[in-house]
């Protein structure tokens, strides 16, 4: 069960996608995300690639976020993001948009200073370098604005490769369970 921790929408309880391609983030790792940007989450647009259930951003307009995008290619994620966007009654601060989301991010048409990215845990993403080319397309899109967060969320027993990233750098690493949660800025 997923529930909202902070803000307008503390303790609504969330859908998950049905199936087990999707792994909800922990409210460990979810409650660091958001004690890290903090100061920075009032109004702003916030950006969830491979949202699972969507809980990040509707955690993020939950504290006063002004919008947020949610990118998943699973349908079943899909669904329960856009049941829990309409039992929330949010629908005019989200987008949806589902696909791929290296070809999806091209088609962004705003600017985001909140940006979380949580692949599926897979071996997959390993062999086709997924997490690589997502930072790689974030760190060269116009879109996350000057002093933007990313964070990334990934198993810990995938070792990121070394990326040779422009203008996002590397802010901290911390582990959590099986997780890393890497946390860049954009400068």
């Amino acid at each position: 069960m997923i529930q909202v921790l902070s803000g307008t929408f503390r303790h609504r309880r969330l859908t998950s996608p049905k199936g087990s391609q999707t792994r909800p983030t922990t409210s460990q790792v979810r409650a660091a995300v958001f004690n890290i940007c903090q100061n920075s989450i009032e109004g702003a647009n916030f950006l969830d690639i491979c949202a699972g259930s969507g809980s990040m951003g509707i955690e993020a307009i939950s504290r006063g976020a002004e919008q947020a995008t949610f990118i998943d290619h699973d349908r079943f994620a899909i669904l329960a993001i856009r049941e829990n966007i309409k039992l929330l009654g949010i629908e005019e601060k989200t987008e949806v948009y589902s696909g791929d989301a290296l070809l999806l991010l091209k088609r962004l048409k705003r600017d985001y200073s909140l940006c979380y990215f949580d692949p599926p845990y897979s071996r997959q993403n390993q062999k086709n370098h997924f997490v690589k080319e997502v930072l790689e397309a974030l760190d060269k899109n116009e879109h996350l604005i000057k002093d933007a967060y990313l964070f990334l969320e990934e198993s810990a027993h995938f070792e990121l490769e070394t990326i040779e990233l422009q203008s996002l750098k590397l802010d901290s690493k911390r582990r959590f369970g099986d997780s890393f949660l890497y946390c860049f800025r954009k400068v």
